[in-house]
């Protein structure tokens, strides 16, 4: 999946376009192991398109920041609006990637 998925994103260079709203929630993805271990990722979404711009592994801020502060600081300033759930972690990824957004 990784091979394919990481190929078909290469070629995909309209995939993150400019972003006023931008979205950050977890989602259950599998359960794996003996104990049903519970993997989240956190989706990174484009609001007004409806487009998951991208998927970064765990329920951390570290993840979502990481890939916010890869993007270049003027596609950062273009979002204005942010939605998330009332997770502490994602709250401050996006105040420390994105503290002018509302």
């Amino acid at each position: 999946m990784r091979r394919w998925g990481s190929a078909l994103l290469a070629v995909d260079t309209k995939r993150v376009s400019q972003v006023s709203a931008l979205g950050l929630d977890e989602t259950l993805f599998c359960r794996r192991g003996r104990f049903n271990e519970r993997a989240w990722p956190a989706g990174i979404v484009d609001v007004r398109r409806g487009q998951l711009l991208d998927i970064v592994p765990g329920r951390t801020a570290e993840g979502p920041a990481r890939w916010l502060l890869d993007q270049p600081p003027s596609w950062r300033a273009g979002i204005r609006w942010a939605t998330l759930d009332l997770s502490g972690p994602y709250r401050a990824a996006l105040g420390t990637a994105l503290p002018h957004a509302r």
